[in-house]
């Protein structure tokens, strides 16, 4: 399955109070939209930016050429014998941070690729683990899970779906 993502800013109460999520699925989106609409006075939706599937993997494969660069330029520093040791030292221990860095970034939009790629009961656990299991179980019956396919999809049926208000309780197991 190929999940589409998106950036949206959630709309909380009627004073207008408002939160960002990031890389949000239409299965998380029916989930905010159904706990806060009627607490918003209607679609809590502010502004949603879906996220072209191509965007993580120009990043990755970006990330990763820069990555390789500065591993090279590591091993020739490594291997430059002219330079002082001190200056050497200070060098490599940059270019070291600088590789941990570009590490971490790859690792991030490697998870976002894996969460377009969920599988529907993947994706109702990974929901599992933010939201309450009564929501879940309310928008998302049956042991095999039908989700929104579309952000359009999961806003309609989230504007729909405010009737479970007193079941969006937090579990407390």
């Amino acid at each position: 399955m190929n999940q589409a993502l998106a950036n949206v800013q959630i709309k909380l109460d009627k004073i207008g109070s408002s939160v960002r999520r990031e890389f949000v699925t239409p299965a998380e989106l029916l989930v905010l939209c159904a706990i806060h609409n009627t607490n918003a006075g209607g679609d809590p939706v502010v502004r949603l930016e879906e996220i072209p599937e191509t965007t993580e993997r120009n990043a990755m494969e970006a990330a990763q050429e820069e990555l390789e660069k500065l591993q090279l330029t590591l091993v020739e520093l490594e291997d430059n014998q002219e330079l002082n040791l001190e200056i050497k030292e200070k060098r490599v221990v940059s270019l070291a941070t600088r590789i941990q860095s570009k590490q971490t970034s790859l690792d991030e939009l490697q998870s976002v690729l894996n969460l377009r790629e969920l599988s529907p009961n993947d994706e109702c656990n990974r929901l599992g683990s933010r939201y309450s299991s009564k929501v879940l179980k309310s928008l998302f019956p049956g042991t095999t899970p039908t989700l929104p396919t579309s952000f359009a999809e999961a806003r309609k049926l989230g504007s729909v779906m405010t009737g479970l208000k007193n079941n969006f309780l937090v579990d407390p197991t």
